[in-house]
C-alpha cells in the first residue's frame, strides 16, 4: 500500500491489489538476546522481514473497507512448499527428574533460498510454475477483476 502512495499519490483511485511476494520463507527460532552469536540477529531480521502477518492483516482491511465494502479486491501470489506440523516428544528436565512431554511442532515452509542465490533460483522457477497451476482459479479472479475494473473506467 506504501508503494501505491509513494508511486501514484493519494489522489488516485484504486480499487484492486495484486501483492507478489518473493515465496514464504521457513520459520525460525527466535533465541534469546542473552545468547550473543546464537543467531539472535537471524531470527528477528527473520520476524522483521516475514510480510506474511501484513499480508494478512492488509487483505482483511481491504476487502472489509476500502474503496467498497466486502468486495474482494486484494489478492497475493507467493510461492511456497507447506510442510505439514506434527507432533514430537522432547525431555525436559535435568538427570533423573527428566519427564517426557508432546509438543506440536507447527507448520513450517521448505526454504526457497535466497533471492541473490542464484543456485536457488531453479528451484524457485520449479515451484513457481507449479504454483502458478495450483493456483490458477486465483489468478483467473484476479485477471477478471481487473478487466472488470477496466471496462467500468473505459465507459465512464
Amino acid at each position: 500500500m506504501t508503494e501505491v502512495l509513494g508511486i501514484f499519490g493519494p489522489a488516485r483511485a484504486t480499487d484492486r491489489f495484486l501483492s507478489i511476494g518473493t515465496g514464504i520463507a521457513s520459520n525460525v527460532k527466535v533465541e534469546p538476546i542473552s545468547l550473543p552469536g546464537s543467531g539472535t540477529l537471524k531470527s528477528y531480521v527473520s520476524v522483521a522481514t516475514n510480510s506474511e502477518i501484513t499480508h494478512i492483516m492488509f487483505r482483511t482491511l481491504i476487502d472489509a473497507f476500502a474503496p467498497t465494502a466486502r468486495q474482494k479486491k486484494y489478492w497475493r501470489l507467493n510461492v511456497s512448499k507447506p510442510i505439514p506440523g506434527e507432533e514430537k516428544v522432547i525431555e525436559k528436565g535435568y538427570m533423573w527428574w527428566k519427564t517426557k512431554h508432546l509438543v506440536k511442532v507447527l507448520d513450517n515452509y521448505e526454504n526457497p533460498g535466497d533471492l541473490d542465490d542464484i543456485q536457488a533460483l531453479s528451484k524457485l522457477k520449479a515451484w513457481t510454475v507449479d504454483y502458478i497451476k495450483e493456483e490458477a482459479k486465483l489468478i483467473q479472479d484476479c485477471v477478471e477483476a481487473v478487466q472488470n475494473s477496466l471496462a467500468a473506467d473505459a465507459r465512464r
